[in-house]
């Protein structure tokens, strides 16, 4: 699905420009600042004053700087991507070569002069510390971050999937959204062969119905959806129609990024969960009766032996399925040897069952 990206002048605007203020000698980042013009002598106490503004001043800025980022700091760049307070220092070219809107930032800078990003670009952006590292590892350090046997966390694809289309980085916006139609499938074919284990976590399926809304990515919601309803208690019906949530539901609560903020799902979302939770038990609850019963007429040698282990069996499934804990896209196989030594089945009752 090709991404509908913001113009290049919407992107120009998002960050702040930083322009020269003196020589516009190049320096690498770190360098010593150059050497300033030769000043009128002055008096000891003209000096000393000059002195003490200069170190007032010194402590101002150095207090202001932005941190340096642990995993994305390289001392050869030449280029210094600043947002929220930290700063990234990384190179301009690697960037400019994967997105022509970074490209423009950059060729509307000028280095600085002086202070710590002395000689190098430095660009503001408005996007999270947490998203800018997600990108830059994207970019930067794993040419295999896409493969299938590379766990990724659903974080890590929500800041691929903004960053990607807000910078038009169209391989990085494919990838990550590829990777969650995998983890949110829309057959069950595709649900079988991924999630039999069912990995998933609340948040991965928050941060789903997210891009999916965002990106128009419809397919990921269903699968999403379900796994959003798998909480005990996740709220009723009232008389006149409307839905109440429970107070301390993750619905209400929401999924925290990284850096503590939260993702929370519309208050249309949260409907359609309580109504998908409600309408697949009942269901689920029709499913498991005719399953049962048409295992019940199967004539064979088993006698009443198979009847009181199907019966049971019927009940169990009822009584899970009335849990949150229930997943009605779990194959029978399972569930069947794990009951076979206390509700054994002949062959045919099992063939039947399955």
């Amino acid at each position: 699905m090709s991404a509908n990206f913001p113009a290049r002048s919407t992107i120009l605007h998002m960050g702040k420009r930083s322009y020269c203020t003196g020589s516009e000698q190049k320096h690498e980042c770190n360098n010593t600042v150059p050497t300033r013009s030769m000043q009128p002598k002055s008096s000891p106490s003209e000096c000393k004053r000059r002195r003490q503004d200069t170190d007032i001043d010194k402590s101002s800025s150095d207090t202001a700087q932005p941190a340096r980022d642990d995993s994305f700091w390289y001392e050869d760049g030449d280029v210094v991507l600043v947002t929220n307070e930290v700063a990234f220092c990384v190179y301009k070219g690697l960037l400019a070569k994967r997105s022509e809107a970074l490209r423009d930032m950059f060729n509307s800078a000028k280095p600085t002069v002086g202070g710590p990003f002395d000689g190098c670009l430095v660009v503001q952006l408005g996007d999270s510390p947490f998203e800018i590292r997600h990108l830059l590892d994207a970019l930067l350090r794993s040419s295999r971050l896409f493969e299938p046997n590379v766990n990724l966390s659903s974080e890590q694809l929500v800041a691929m999937v903004l960053l990607g289309r807000k910078y038009g980085i169209q391989d990085i916006y494919d990838a990550a959204i590829s990777r969650f139609k995998v983890m949110f499938p829309s057959t069950y074919e595709a649900w079988i062969a991924v999630c039999t284990d069912f990995k998933h976590i609340f948040a991965d399926a928050i941060f789903a119905v997210k891009i999916a809304r965002l990106t128009d990515t419809l397919s990921i919601l269903p699968c999403a959806f379900y796994i959003c309803s798998r909480h005990d208690g996740i709220g009723w019906r009232m008389y006149d129609g409307s839905i109440r949530l429970h107070s301390t539901h993750p619905f209400l609560v929401g999924a925290r990024r990284s850096d503590g903020s939260l993702e929370k799902l519309s208050a249309e979302d949260q409907t359609l969960c309580v109504e998908g939770y409600a309408a697949s038990r009942a269901a689920a609850a029709i499913v498991i009766t005719s399953i049962f019963s048409a295992v019940g007429i199967n004539r064979h040698v088993g006698g009443d032996g198979c009847k009181t282990s199907i019966q049971a069996m019927c009940r169990d499934q009822l009584e899970v399925n009335a849990t949150a804990q229930y997943c009605v896209f779990t194959p029978w196989d399972a569930y069947i040897r794990s009951k076979a030594n206390k509700w054994p089945l002949y062959a045919s009752c099992i063939q039947v069952l399955k």
